[in-house]
This record gives C-alpha cells, sequence and structure tokens, in this order.
C-alpha cells in the first residue's frame, strides 16, 4: 500500500511534525512561508534540519495556490510537506512482532472517518490497521491532516480479500471482535487478555454477511434506546478505548 502518490502534499503544523517525527523519510521537501514568524516554526525547522528534509522557504500566495490546485478546503498554516512515494506495511512484519491488537475496516469510505479512526488507533495501543484495497477509502493528505499525522506512523496495510486475512490472522492465533450496532455482548465484556482484532463495518451497512461470519465474537456499545446508533469513527473510539482501558488495567 502506498500511502501517497509522489507529487502530493501534506497540510499544517501536527501532520508535519507528526511525520518528521516518526517518518521524516516520507517528505521530500518542507515548504515554509517566508513571513513565518513563531517559536513553533524555529523548532519545526529544527526538527527538519535533524532529520535531514530540504527546506525551501516561499510567499504565502504559493501555498494559497496550492490549496486552490486541491479543489477543496485546506488550512495550511504556512507549511506544506511535498510527499516521497514510499513501500506498504506488510502483515507479515506486523504479525512478527506478536501483536496484540489489531483493528481491520470493512469498506470504510470517508476520508475524515478514516482519519479520525487511524488517530484514535494510534492513541489506544492499535498495531496495525487492516483495510481492503477496493471500495475503501485509501489514505490521502486528507486522510493524513483529518489523523493529526499519525497515519504516517501507523502501519496500514491494505488486502485483496478481508475475509481471508480475517481467517489468516485467526490461524495465527489472533482472535476477531466484530463490532453490531445492536445486540450481541457488551464491548466491556471482550476478554482483554487475548490478542485481539476489532473490526468495524461501512458507515451505513456495517459489517458484511462474510465478515460477520468470520468473527469469534461480535460485541455493542449499549446505549440509550432513543439513539439508533453512533458514527462509526466515534464507536471505534469508544470501542478501542475500552479494550485498552482493561489491558493497561490489568496489565
Amino acid at each position: 500500500m502506498r500511502v501517497s502518490k509522489e507529487g502530493e502534499y501534506i497540510y499544517g503544523w501536527q501532520p508535519i511534525w507528526e511525520a518528521l517525527n516518526h517518518r521524516p523519510e516520507t517528505i521530500d521537501i518542507l515548504f515554509v512561508a517566508e513571513d513565518l514568524s513563531s517559536s513553533k516554526k524555529k523548532r519545526l525547522l529544527s526538527l527538519a534540519k535533524e532529520k535531514g528534509v530540504r527546506i525551501k522557504f516561499r510567499p504565502t500566495s504559493y501555498f494559497d495556490s496550492l490549496v486552490k490546485k486541491a479543489g477543496h478546503k485546506i488550512i495550511h498554516q504556512g507549511v506544506v510537506g511535498l510527499l516521497k512515494q514510499y513501500k506498504e506495511a506488510h502483515l507479515e512484519d506486523i504479525l512478527a512482532q506478536k501483536p496484540t491488537l489489531l483493528l481491520a475496516l470493512d469498506h470504510i469510505q470517508d476520508p475524515q472517518n478514516l482519519g479520525n479512526i487511524i488517530r484514535t488507533a494510534t492513541a489506544f495501543g492499535v498495531e496495525g490497521i487492516i483495510m481492503p484495497k477496493d471500495r475503501a477509502a485509501r489514505v490521502t493528505p486528507t486522510v493524513i491532516k483529518a489523523s493529526a499525522g499519525t497515519a504516517l506512523r501507523m502501519p496500514i496495510v491494505q488486502v485483496a480479500n478481508l475475509a481471508q486475512t480475517l481467517e489468516m490472522l485467526k490461524e495465527n492465533g489472533l482472535w476477531v471482535v466484530g463490532t453490531m450496532a445492536r445486540g450481541e455482548i457488551p464491548v466491556w465484556e471482550v476478554p482483554h487478555d487475548l490478542p485481539l482484532v476489532i473490526v468495524v463495518g461501512h458507515e451505513h451497512k456495517g459489517l458484511s454477511r462474510l465478515i460477520k461470519e468470520k468473527c469469534d465474537f461480535l460485541v455493542t456499545i449499549p446505549m440509550q434506546k432513543d439513539i439508533d446508533s453512533l458514527n462509526v469513527a466515534s464507536a471505534t473510539a469508544i470501542c478501542l478505548y475500552e479494550i485498552w482501558r482493561k489491558k493497561v488495567k490489568n496489565a
């Protein structure tokens, strides 16, 4: 999986700070506004020099032009990183680390949702994210921005067949936990001492039938009866936090 095409950009302080700290090899050139003046700018420039990233200064009009070409609203904050192309994360490498918590996405299509999910996953101990190659959002500069740059440090693997991949993960000792809007067992009853793969479904359709059949547990977030369901990013955050909390508490 390629996180970006060569020649794409990431925008804003936090995504670029994350990239410089965790994946500096992904940035070809850091563009900084000539009239930008702050202590944050000094720290950013110092970090970029430390990581060996090229720096170029440009007038504010240059950044405004980039944003206009992007075709959607972006807040650049006077800093833009030109991305290199780099190789995908490999599932075999993730499994070699004996992970205890992975996240699988069953055709998440909204870039903002994907970015928010990646950020949450990073915060709550997820060691890798698995998602399909087809009919799903890919990691773009918009997703990187929504993830506050954490997409550049999270190992993300794209697979041709998610159901087959889940079966393979089970063969490697992981237990598959599917999330549902209604019914099944509460998320707090998930055994925290097992290596887990949490699976979240499509924004509107939820988990597909085939993916449900691959799950060892199907869990839900109990809520007030007059609330139908949560946004997938919010529901993912709650589930991951509850599992992470139990793991930390019982460590």
